[in-house]
């Protein structure tokens, strides 16, 4: 066993200490053992931290406190490594700063985990084995079902066309589904993201022009366009507990939010042409999905008209702009 066998799991914690705790438990019960894990606490106010470590040390496990930007000098096999942020950097640039912590050892593979999941004995077994057997895949997904219906697949990869993105067997049944034992794909979720340290750019695997949502749909536009192979390895199965639907007070807010962080990253990945052609083609969509969830008329012409507007204004959509969207009324009438 070499340091750039280890596997780094990266687990991300934001006021979500019990769903961590559950997740590393499953992972210290895999069959593969050669691993670690670096959970990073993005800014939580639950006494996170503080949680994670009374399980770590009631379940006798090594830890290791790293310091306000210390960077991982070796790999130890089987390592919780803890990172607390001093504020929630979001999805992208809190797994971003993580994987700079890493810069300095020598691994060669690294593992995102949402730390809402729980993972099957296997998984990573099966990972490790497809990699080596096909190296020209540079990322893999395991099949993800739903945890509170383990028979119900949540998605096994996508793909991309036109600016939308489809999940494969998303809703149906695993027992109904005849799966080949891996399935090429051209969109990857953050859920469960194994990579190869060769995909990444300048140190980092997401944009962080973004702070909630649409980082994986980028990640996943480049890798096409850089030709990058992925794959859903199906043998490999974890479970995630899927968010419950948001209350209908910020349902459009987050709605909104979802859709611009979408136009924006077409309009900076496609020429003018097209992106205007594309606009008017989705903004159709939006305005059909919309009108189907009881949105008036109304307020569905001011949410588009905004997007418009929006679009040609911002070039990202960053965390002070998110939270002012999120606790906004009627933002969409505005400006």
């Amino acid at each position: 066993m070499t340091n750039n066998d280890i596997i780094p799991i990266i687990l991300l914690n934001w006021n979500g200490w019990n769903d961590t705790v559950d997740c590393l438990s499953s992972l210290y019960n895999s069959r593969y053992k050669n691993f670690c894990v670096v959970v990073a606490d993005n800014g939580s106010t639950d006494d996170s931290i503080p949680n994670i470590i009374q399980w770590l040390q009631e379940a006798r496990k090594e830890y290791h406190i790293l310091e306000k930007n210390e960077k991982i000098k070796n790999l130890k096999f089987g390592c919780c490594y803890l990172i607390q942020f001093d504020t929630n950097h979001g999805f992208a640039k809190g797994n971003n700063l993580v994987i700079e912590s890493l810069v300095e050892t020598n691994y060669q593979n690294a593992l995102l985990l949402n730390n809402d999941t729980q993972v099957t004995p296997d998984f990573l077994t099966e990972l490790v084995t497809f990699r080596k057997k096909k190296p020209q895949y540079k990322i893999l997904t395991p099949l993800i079902c739903c945890y509170d219906d383990k028979e119900q697949i949540w998605n096994a990869g996508g793909k991309l066309f036109c600016g939308f993105r489809k999940y494969y067997h998303q809703g149906k049944n695993i027992k109904q589904v005849k799966l080949t034992s891996m399935i090429n794909i051209t969109f990857v979720t953050g859920c469960a993201l194994f990579f190869h340290r060769d995909v990444l750019t300048n140190n980092k695997l997401f944009t962080e022009r973004f702070f909630f949502g649409e980082e994986d749909f980028e990640l996943s536009m480049r890798m096409k366009k850089l030709r990058i192979k992925m794959a859903c390895v199906t043998s490999s199965l974890i479970y995630h507990k899927v968010s419950s639907s948001t209350s209908e007070v910020l349902s459009l807010n987050k709605t909104y939010v979802y859709y611009l962080s979408r136009f924006i990253n077409i309009k900076l990945n496609t020429n003018a042409v097209l992106f205007q052609l594309w606009k008017y083609f989705y903004s159709v969509y939006i305005f059909y999905l919309l009108r189907r969830k009881q949105h008036s008329f109304r307020d569905v012409r001011f949410f588009i008209k905004k997007l418009f507007v929006d679009v040609k204004r911002y070039n990202k959509l960053d965390r002070d702009m998110f939270f002012e969207i999120l606790n906004s009324k009627n933002f969409y009438q505005n400006g």
